[in-house]
């Protein structure tokens, strides 16, 4: 009996250092206060880079995108969800997932791409 309660008192001696290290990780990367929505003009300016991404990876100007959401992200970084649209239409299914820094540009993107076979010369091989 003795020797569990030594052991038990040894285990959380140990264990309250990584504990507050983790605690203070946590901090570090804690979400943003809730994000002011982008004025017309920085969303539009979010489309173009996005645009101009789609242009790089071979789609037509038909394609583009529509914002859909946002939400603050980890300390200084936005999320914006933009609904893919083909000829202004939505592609349903098909969207791209964006982080933001603080500055606008873009961090990271993840893409749902329903959108390779909207094109013509693509849909007619």
């Amino acid at each position: 009996m003795n020797l569990r309660m030594t052991l038990l008192a040894a285990s959380v001696v140990a264990a309250l250092p990584m504990m507050t290290s983790n605690a203070a990780q946590a901090a570090a990367q804690l979400m943003s206060a809730p994000v002011a929505q982008s004025s017309p003009q920085e969303s539009a300016g979010l489309v173009a880079k996005m645009a101009a991404l789609d242009s790089q990876r071979g789609l037509s100007a038909d394609h583009s995108f529509r914002i859909a959401s946002q939400h603050p992200g980890v300390v200084g970084e936005k999320i914006t969800r933009a609904n893919h649209t083909y000829k202004g239409l939505r592609v349903f299914g098909s969207e791209s997932v964006i982080v933001t820094n603080s500055a606008g540009d873009i961090v990271s993107e993840s893409v749902a791409d329903r959108r390779a076979a909207l094109d013509a010369p693509a849909a007619a091989q």
